[in-house]
């Protein structure tokens, strides 16, 4: 426990504050067990003390020494602290697919397993870049964009409205193109899936366009990404008269084979290595995949909330990164200009990886159920390396193994509602999940704060996640 310094706005609330009352901060739970940090009026000292309780009975934490408890034993309580818990579905319905005892174990705080719950600006202010050092977890913010007075916060209402009962493709074509269709067509159909990186883990392969190409000048002239998060190689567009074209590749051309070795779940960084440096001419097998619903769009540009929600919405979210860089202590500026923009329907979700460049990772909810899951480096389930990529779909399939892994102490799992902040490790292997029963897609936006990945010694284990998924 220590002494609080605070001035300016915070002495004031803290004057209105009542001094019988005791205000929870922050629930931070360790292996070792949770901790209610609590902030009340130390009477001897006549100051404002943040204390930390341990749980007592249901629903009561305490601290005995200091004569200090407080009750969370009313729908009002938890509403105070959880803005917006009661208007959303419950878990068993957004994850039908997933182990009931692994969704009740996220109960009260929509955090199973180890991580942090913040409930206070200020606190989330100056410890959730530690916390997310600390690789201990995800930290949940409950209701952050109001209680931090971001821009966003007063276009969410806005947001829902507008998505309500639709679906990612419903908001993003240009022209219409019913699904299911083929990739080439979305591309030609939505500046937005253009830019983003769609997801193809649902998309189907029937043969029917597979055919064999012979690349025999460099540069080939094409543009390429994942065709999941890491894994595979799908074309986004082609440059009009260059070696590809020429060849026959077409946008929306998924690679499934590199001068006969089979590259359909490679990672994306070993199919460049080959189509660098394999031998001219090089003999490609491509095939235009058909896509319908469910979509997921990932790391698009901002002008793809703009589409979906309109230009003032777009302008308020993007405000973002400027508010984020004068509030959260140690972060003087942040990298990216803007943040990128994820939707997806119910039941998509991306895959159980690190990032490549591992830093503190900040996600902000604006629709829908976002569920996030968190693993441990150390000790990665047997089942992770006899895949490519796993997903932990929240409307199936899903093997047993992996459900026993959800349900298991090795996972934390943390649920994320519209005006929602997480922010956690991103060099720790983490999966995202979309839920179902909600009204309208998942809409997010991600960034990175950039702290130097220098701080973290145990950034090092992170580093052969990835191997471990090598086919």
């Amino acid at each position: 426990e220590y002494e609080g310094e605070y001035d300016g706005e915070e002495e004031e609330e803290e004057e209105e504050q009542d001094k019988e009352e005791v205000r929870p901060l922050m629930m931070r739970r360790r292996q070792d067990g949770e901790v209610l940090l609590a902030r009340h009026w130390d009477k001897a000292a006549e100051d404002w003390r943040e204390t930390e309780l341990r749980q007592v009975e249901p629903n009561v934490w305490a601290n005995d020494t200091l004569e200090v408890a407080v009750a969370m034993d009313s729908v009002e309580a938890w509403a105070s602290l959880f803005p917006g818990l009661q208007t959303y579905p419950r878990l068993e319905a957004c994850a039908p697919a997933w182990p009931t005892s692994a969704l009740r174990q996220m109960r009260p705080w929509s955090l199973k397993g180890i991580g942090a719950v913040v409930f206070d600006a200020k606190t989330f202010k100056e410890q959730v870049v530690d916390l997310a050092l600390d690789a201990e977890g995800p930290i949940l913010f409950p209701g952050g964009a109001q209680k931090l007075g971001l821009a966003y916060a007063g276009v969410l209402a806005d947001i829902q409205e507008k998505l309500a009962n639709s679906s990612v493709w419903d908001n993003l074509w240009d022209t219409e193109a019913p699904l299911p269709t083929t990739f080439n067509k979305l591309l030609r159909s939505s500046a937005a899936v253009r830019e983003g990186m769609l997801d193809l883990g649902l998309a189907k392969f029937n043969g029917r366009t597979r055919r064999a190409v012979q690349l025999g000048k460099r540069p080939f002239g094409w543009e390429y990404a994942p065709r999941l998060d890491s894994h595979g190689a799908a074309m986004r567009s082609v440059d009009p008269g260059g070696t590809a074209e020429k060849a026959g590749v077409r946008a929306g051309d998924v690679i499934l084979s590199i001068d006969g070795r089979q590259v359909f779940n490679s990672h994306i960084d070993e199919i460049e290595k080959q189509l660098m440096e394999n031998q001219l001419p090089i003999t490609l097998e491509i095939e235009q995949p058909v896509v319908g619903a469910p979509l997921y769009l990932r790391e698009a540009m901002p002008g793809m909330l703009g589409r979906m929600c309109g230009d003032e919405v777009e302008e308020a979210a993007c405000e973002v990164i400027p508010e984020m860089e004068g509030l959260i202590d140690g972060v003087n500026q942040i990298p990216e200009q803007n943040p990128f923009f994820f939707a997806g329907d119910g039941g998509t979700g991306a895959s159980f990886r690190p990032d490549n460049l591992p830093q503190p990772q900040v996600c902000h909810v604006l629709n829908g159920m976002a569920l996030f899951g968190f693993g441990d480096s150390n000790s990665l389930p047997s089942f992770c390396r006899d895949f490519t990529e796993i997903k932990f779909l929240p409307g199936g399939p899903l093997a047993k193994q992996q459900a026993d892994y959800l349900a298991s102490s090795e996972v934390s799992i943390v649920a994320c509602r519209p005006g929602d902040i997480v922010v956690f490790w991103g060099g720790q292997p983490y999966f995202s999940a979309n839920g179902l029963g909600s009204s309208g897609p998942m809409v997010s936006m991600f960034y990175g704060l950039g702290v130097d990945a220098g701080l973290r010694q145990a950034a090092e284990p992170f580093d052969n996640f990835e191997e471990s998924f090598a086919v």
